[in-house]
C-alpha cells in the first residue's frame, strides 16, 4: 500500500504501532495496534483519506490481476471531486481485473465511456437506465442534468459504474 499511496495522496504512508500485547477471547495472545498516517493517527485523518486506506487493497487488486471482480456501494464517499475522478481514470485506463461501483459524483461522467454506465432509479418498472444516441461531442453530465430536470425517468438516480479494460 505505501508504494500506492504516495501517487494518489502527496508523501502519504501508513506505519502501525505496536500499542501493546492483549488476551483474546481464545485465551492466546494478540497486539492492540493502532494505523498511523505520517505520524498522525488515521482516526484523525480526513473522511476522504479513511476511504481511500480503507478500499485500497481491492483496488491494488483489481489493478493487478484479471480475475478479480470487485464491487464497492458509494466509491466516492468522502473523497474529493478530483482525486476521486483521477482515480477512477486510471483505474479505467489500467486495471487488469473488473470493478463494478455506485456513485453520486457527476465529474465521472466527463471520464468514463458511456457504454460502462448503468443509472439506478426508483421506478421499479424502469430500475436501470442506460443513455443511448449520445453523441461523442455531447457532455453526458450536461445530458444527465437536463434529463433530472425534465423527466421522470432518472429523478431520484445513483449511478452505477462498471468497467472492465482487458478484454473488453
Amino acid at each position: 500500500m505505501n508504494k500506492v499511496l504516495p501517487f494518489l495522496v502527496s508523501d502519504l504512508t501508513l506505519d502501525v504501532k505496536v500499542l501493546g500485547k492483549e488476551l483474546m477471547r481464545d485465551n492466546s495472545v494478540g497486539y492492540r495496534i493502532e494505523l498511523f498516517s505520517n505520524k498522525i493517527p488515521v482516526k484523525y485523518e480526513s473522511d476522504g483519506i479513511k476511504r481511500i486506506v480503507s478500499i485500497l487493497q481491492p483496488l491494488i487488486e483489481v489493478f493487478n490481476n484479471g480475475s478479480i471482480v470487485v464491487a464497492i456501494d458509494d466509491l466516492d464517499c468522502g473523497m474529493h471531486e478530483y482525486l476521486f475522478g483521477e482515480l477512477v481514470k486510471m483505474m479505467c485506463e489500467q486495471a487488469k481485473g473488473q470493478l463494478i461501483f455506485t456513485a453520486h459524483n457527476l465529474r465521472l461522467l466527463e471520464i468514463i465511456n458511456k457504454k460502462f454506465l448503468a443509472f439506478t432509479t426508483t421506478d421499479p418498472d424502469n430500475r436501470y437506465v442506460r443513455y443511448k444516441n449520445i453523441a461523442a461531442h455531447n457532455n453526458l453530465r450536461d445530458v444527465y442534468i437536463r434529463d433530472i430536470a425534465l423527466s421522470d425517468t432518472i429523478k431520484s438516480a445513483e449511478i452505477s459504474y462498471g468497467f472492465r479494460i482487458a478484454g473488453e
